[in-house]
């Protein structure tokens, strides 16, 4: 057996604003004009000129700003293309400035355009760079002067090259593995280290590029840090820069500190490098920094970006290659400070996410490395089902190895002992209840709500409008990790009193708390979903994954607090409808899942009767083949959550809930649902979606297995 690969997590680009935030965004939004900006850009993209080189490229940065209709037409005809021919151009200006434009390309256009860029072979030409900057920085930073008039033009673009070379570079690391693996053969961190080293020589926007890079390299990347790993000077330098208190109002500074956090955390437990590393960097340090921050009011912080963007003049017609004024007034200064703070307090709830995604040893997910074998479609019978269930024999779809639920196994081992991190988040920093305030939305967190017929409107201030709303979901993601992480903890089935006795104490030391956290989620999730069909409006796509992490959280606090929450009576039916009503898969698992735990719960059996009604509503949905599954029919990803919480509710022959199991008549119900499963998880292909049919088949198995000790008890 082979550990599961570990994937990377899909980040929110902290810099970029989403297409739907900006107006312009939809298919006709293009002027009639457009084509006539665009083509003379492109045909000067290869003039003899050099001036008309330099001026097609500040054209292109120019023209995509806030504008996906233009981003998108010049995309249509080759820009990328165009734009990495110049990277290796003769002339420095021309080289600085199709830099610039790739760098916002690879920022406005996201994922997409840095897989085209990745494609069309930018890292050759781009790896040049490395050089030729280290060795004109090492220059600059020793105080030597320039040797001729070429070296001092380049020195006069030196640090915003070197800033644009770092962004692209981040950017193309999270567009895939591919992408990854080969930026990891540059051995980036030596070049982007260095830059830390001589942060006080250097302008900070240059280092705080290396810093966010070195963030995102090192994060489930072992190369990057092994190569961090192995020097002690590069350690040295990120901790003195977290240790480094930031001067009032320096907004950058604190941004620094808190990626030095962030790559820190990746990059743990440190190595026995440094004189201090017995320290405990996490708590003395890290945590404190991160925990600080996150008392900002974002309601504040909306109305105030609502009154300065109120004043901002409207934007003139761009002009291709019209040079950008760098005058900017009072109020554009502050909304940048304000988009800061805001991208600061991001980065920090995304570092504290990381804190609380502690799970046990025991508990990682393990697959098999298994053959090919083809799915046969040949339906099962009744005697079929009888005949599987008789066997003794090995049972059939599943590849993974996984054991047969036992009713004879031996009691479980103990429990892992409780993280003294999360406890110390819950109880002393009150982590959750900071987090709850910060997922709430404010008048600037979305776009404004409209109908599926109209044309998006934008948000007053698109910028902010992207914070705040990626903002909100990184504090119930964080919030999500840290029950969910702590729930890993409960003690297994046929554990001790003495086993389970430390996380019930915490628990009980815990209940009010829990659950004010309970109902206020609900108040959370109500504000975010706008009403039934505000969450799947179009340009809503951020909030649909709010609504979703919120009722994420919800599952981590049931399963924590099964004992000790007291439950609304509207709760059940609203997580109920739910599920009706969302088109998302994950939300109807997270919602199922929420709602097992709430069956679980002591003297609930009128509670159980409703929850175990709507599993089997649910399981009864499911198609009899994945090839012609009609509308409305229960998906892979559900079944798998709603057969493993009948599993986990109904296991107990002896729980007060059985009589809901055996008068509900569950027992025929799921035998006759065998067929459906089996062609359910056939279904899913293992080569495309190998983790979600590992899951399935170990749901398959263990519906056999469980039905077979139901039938015994």
């Amino acid at each position: 057996m082979g550990k599961a690969q570990t994937k990377r997590r899909t980040r929110h680009n902290p810099i970029r604003v989403p297409d739907a935030h900006i107006s312009g965004s939809g298919a006709g939004a293009a002027q009639k004009n457009k084509e006539e900006q665009v083509l003379p850009v492109l045909n000067k993209m290869n003039s003899a000129d050099s001036t008309d080189r330099v001026w097609a490229c500040a054209a292109v940065s120019n023209l995509i700003t806030n504008d996906p209709a233009t981003r998108r037409l010049l995309q249509g005809r080759g820009v990328v293309a165009l734009l990495i021919e110049r990277l290796t151009d003769s002339v420095p200006d021309v080289v600085g400035e199709a830099v610039g434009a790739l760098r916002n390309l690879c920022i406005d256009g996201g994922p997409e355009i840095c897989a085209e860029m990745f494609n069309k072979n930018i890292l050759a030409p781009l790896t040049t760079h490395i050089p030729k900057i280290t060795a004109l920085a090492e220059r600059v930073v020793s105080g030597a002067k320039a040797e001729n008039d070429e070296e001092a033009t380049v020195r006069k673009m030196l640090w915003s090259w070197t800033e644009n070379v770092i962004t692209i570079f981040w950017c193309l690391s999270e567009t895939s593995n591919k992408a990854l693996q080969a930026v990891n053969a540059l051995n980036l961190p030596p070049f982007l280290v260095s830059f830390l080293q001589t942060r006080e020589k250097i302008p900070i926007l240059a280092v705080i590029a290396a810093a966010h890079s070195l963030y995102v390299l090192t994060e489930d990347n072992p190369p990057a840090v092994s190569a961090i790993h192995n020097d002690a000077s590069s350690l040295k330098a990120l901790i003195d820069i977290a240790k480094t208190e930031s001067p009032e109002g320096n907004d950058r500074a604190l941004m620094l500190r808190v990626l030095a956090c962030g790559v820190l955390r990746n990059l743990a437990p440190l190595p026995p490098l440094l004189a201090d590393s017995t320290i405990d960097h996490d708590r003395t340090v890290l945590l404190p920094i991160l925990t600080k921050l996150i008392n900002l009011n974002l309601e504040e912080q909306a109305s105030r970006a609502l009154t300065l963007a109120s004043t901002l003049p409207e934007p003139e017609t761009k002009k291709p290659g019209a040079p950008k004024s760098d005058h900017k007034t009072d109020e554009e200064r502050e909304l940048e400070a304000l988009e800061r703070r805001l991208m600061t307090l991001q980065l920090s709830l995304e570092v504290l996410t990381s804190f609380c995604a502690q799970i046990p040893e025991d508990d990682a997910e393990w697959e098999d490395e298994a053959e090919d074998e083809e799915d046969d479609d040949e339906e099962m019978t009744g005697d079929d089902v009888d005949a599987l269930l008789e066997s003794t024999g090995a049972v059939e779809p599943a590849e993974n190895g996984d054991e047969e639920m036992d009713s004879d196994a031996p009691a479980a081992a103990p429990a892992a002992p409780l993280p003294s991190t999360l406890i110390y988040l819950i109880r002393d920093a009150a982590l959750p209840q900071h987090l709850l305030t910060l997922s709430r939305p404010t008048s600037l967190s979305f776009p404004p709500l409209v109908p599926l017929s109209s044309p998006l409107k934008p948000s007053p201030h698109p910028p902010t409008t992207a914070m705040l709303s990626a903002a909100h979901l990184r504090a119930l993601e964080c919030l999500q990790n840290l029950f969910l992480s702590f729930a890993r903890h409960l003690p297994a089935p046929g554990a001790s009193e003495e086993q389970a006795a430390p996380l019930r104490e915490f628990v009980t030391e815990i209940a009010q708390p829990l659950r004010e956290i309970w109902n206020a989620l609900f108040i959370v999730a109500g504000e975010l979903s706008a009403g039934t069909a505000g969450a799947n409006m179009k340009g809503q796509e951020l909030r649909t994954e709010c609504v979703e992490a919120a009722v994420g959280c919800m599952f981590g606090v049931a399963r924590l607090g099964t004992e000790v929450l007291e439950v609304d009576p509207s709760q059940i039916p609203g997580l109920i409808e739910s599920c009706k009503q969302t088109p998302s898969d994950s939300l109807k698992a997270k919602a199922i899942g929420t709602l097992g735990a709430l069956a679980r719960r002591p003297n609930a059996v009128g509670d159980n009767q409703t929850i175990g009604a709507f599993l089997m509503t649910v399981l009864s949905a499911l198609p009899t083949s994945t090839s012609a599954a009609p509308a409305g029919s229960t998906s892979a990803e559900v079944m798998i959550a709603a057969l493993n919480e009948v599993y986990d509710v109904y296991a107990d022959e002896n729980a007060p809930w059985d009589s809901v199991f055996r008068q509900g008549g569950f027992l025929p119900q799921l035998k006759a649902l065998v067929p459906k499963v089996r062609a359910v998880t056939r279904g899913v292909d293992r080569k495309r979606n190998p983790d979600l049919r590992a899951q399935a088949d170990e749901a398959y198995q263990n519906l056999l297995g469980f039905i077979r000790y139901r039938q015994s008890v």
